[in-house]
């Protein structure tokens, strides 16, 4: 992989943005980008079921085997750009404790895989 790979896929400067999600908002937000035509979310630390032909999920688990906690406040990476609701993703928008790095995701992604 060369770094003109990851700029033509990664082509913002889109920053690091870390904030508190309540678990049911999590769950919207995952099942928001199921249908999504532009992709879904990707996701770590967090597994689930798809129901067939439906757009829900069901069975989501924390990847310590703990059930989400629909009302627990989860701390949660994302973009800068998504974390302003792009991407019609407006349930990042309610969350709190919002912290705003200057790493730039192409930035940080190019240091770890280029060496």
């Amino acid at each position: 992989m060369y770094d003109i790979d990851i700029k033509e896929n990664l082509p913002f400067n889109n920053t690091i943005c870390t904030m508190e999600l309540k678990g049911r908002d999590i769950k919207k937000l995952i099942e928001r980008s199921i249908d999504a035509l532009w992709g879904r979310l990707q996701t770590d630390g967090i597994i689930y079921d798809i129901v067939d032909g439906e757009k829900k999920i069901q069975n989501i688990k924390l990847k310590n085997g703990d059930a989400l906690d629909l009302e627990k406040k989860y701390k949660v990476a994302t973009s800068d750009y998504l974390a302003d609701g792009g991407d019609f993703f407006s349930e990042f928008q309610r969350g709190c404790n919002r912290r705003t790095s200057n790493i730039i995701i192409r930035e940080a992604i190019m240091k770890t895989i280029i060496k």
